[in-house]
């Protein structure tokens, strides 16, 4: 593993791609901004909206501000995101996007105060569970904005565009080089990412190298959704033998 500090790299990676994502915005037309989405298409605005709920629900937590929440189910974070859309289809382009500054900024202060053994240490922060907070804090405000981001790009006819970003933010993940859990986890997305846009050879690939690394995959690989186009083929059935 890298011993080099790891806080100003999860700050880095937290601000580019706060700053990566608020480009992508600048670069809509005002039809794109304008459109009005549905619970199962959203439209960019409901992006955004699903992007500031989460990053305001991280803020909330590592402030012990939890409201009783723990959605580790899908239907739990299923209910939550249809709160999320319902609680803010009505609200302006700008409102949102100046609360995302906000919560941004507060993300970045809250990081900035933590120790070097705050990230570090498995269940050092209630907040982050049982794991290091490094992996939560960039699962959500890295991983999660980028997931999202990527996938309305592939719904608009944007694979190689989306497919680059993936590729290289896994590379930024990988050169973290924070052990062969983290290491597992960041082929696991990638490869669901390929499952998903079905092209399963290199799913399967990254699945062959994540599987043995982090091992606690393996059964929710098995149930997982975003590997559903990958069920017939004897490939995959060939990880489970």
């Amino acid at each position: 593993m890298s011993e080099r500090a790891l806080k100003p790299r999860i700050l880095h990676l937290l601000d580019q791609t706060h700053q990566e994502v608020c480009d992508f915005w600048d670069q809509l037309s005002a039809e794109d901004r304008a459109q009005v989405g549905r619970p199962d298409r959203w439209a960019s605005k409901d992006l955004m909206a699903h992007l500031v709920g989460w990053n305001r629900r991280m803020n909330r937590r590592m402030a012990g501000l939890t409201d009783g929440e723990s959605p580790n189910e899908l239907e739990e974070l299923d209910r939550l995101n249809a709160a999320l859309f319902a609680a803010n289809r009505t609200r302006t382009w700008e409102d949102l996007l100046a609360e995302d500054k906000r919560a941004h900024a507060e993300l970045l202060r809250a990081v900035e105060s933590m120790s070097e053994e705050d990230l570090i240490l498995p269940g050092r922060l209630a907040w982050a569970g049982s794991g290091p907070a490094w992996m939560a804090l960039l699962g959500n405000a890295h991983w999660h904005p980028y997931h999202h981001l990527c996938m309305y790009l592939v719904e608009h006819a944007q694979l190689e565009r989306a497919t680059q970003i993936q590729e290289t933010m896994t590379r930024g993940l990988l050169a973290l080089d924070q052990g062969d859990r983290h290491k597992g986890i960041t082929l696991y997305n990638l490869a669901c990412f390929y499952a998903l846009t079905h092209r399963p050879h290199k799913a399967i690939e990254n699945l062959r190298g994540a599987l043995p690394l982090a091992p606690s995959l393996v059964e929710w690989s098995k149930q997982d959704n975003d590997l559903d186009s990958l069920r017939e083929v004897e490939e995959f059935k060939a990880l489970y033998v």
